[in-house]
């Protein structure tokens, strides 16, 4: 990772452990307001998929009350359950203090968002923030990496996507960047869309890119 000094995280399920929160409320609502029943198997196969996309499949007649729960929904077990993932915090901080760039790229919505990250204490170690709010096209499209580059004022020959899912992965190469996936949840699918580094928690990507100490 030689001449990387700008690292683009996701944001569930690379910095914060929210998978059972937002699988939780996708369950419920779709139970609710969906032209078909989901397994709770179907709704995490598009964990790291924006809501939007997910509620395409419900009653476009309600959409306004549907977002408006889905937005109460969300932050009331996010509260409840959500967490960081172990040393995450810590070592965003490191790579923050030795000089680098750090932008959150996410296909949540910013109001959530910007919960999540003050509860956590993690809004001021972000460069910059692009959230599902400031786009047109959300992961895997290329727009959200772009614009976090943009904001930043970096080239995409130091920048580097580290995320969880064939999101993270398809939106950076889309962008022409590489992308690690740090794979806390064991769940990173087998296929075509195969990162360019795969690490099993943040211990192991931080060994990697700051093996060298003067260039990460």
């Amino acid at each position: 990772m030689d001449g990387i000094n700008v690292f683009l995280f996701d944001l569930d399920g690379t910095i914060l452990d929210s998978k059972s929160a937002i699988v939780k409320v996708f369950f419920r609502l779709s139970k609710k307001y969906g032209s078909k029943t989901f397994t709770l198997e179907e709704i995490d196969s598009q964990f790291g998929n924006s809501f939007k996309s997910v509620m395409a499949s419900f009653d476009p007649e309600q959409k306004d009350q549907i977002q408006n729960e889905y937005y109460q929904l969300m932050i009331e077990e996010e509260q409840k359950n959500a967490k960081l993932f172990p040393a995450i915090k810590e070592n965003i901080m490191y790579l923050k203090e030795r000089g680098s760039k750090i932008g959150l790229v996410t296909n949540k919505e910013k109001l959530i968002v910007l919960k999540s990250l003050r509860r956590f204490q993690l809004f001021e170690l972000f460069n910059a923030i692009v959230t599902i709010n400031d786009v047109q096209n959300p992961k895997p499209h290329q727009e959200p990496v772009e614009r976090a580059l943009e904001i930043l004022g970096a080239s995409k020959g130091e920048a580097l996507m580290i995320g969880d899912s064939v999101f993270d992965v398809s939106a950076a190469h889309n962008t022409g960047i590489p992308c690690a996936v740090i794979d806390w949840y064991n769940r990173y699918p087998t296929g075509d869309k195969r990162p360019d580094y795969y690490f099993r928690n943040i211990e192991e990507f931080m060994l990697r890119s700051t093996k060298h100490k003067d260039v990460i």
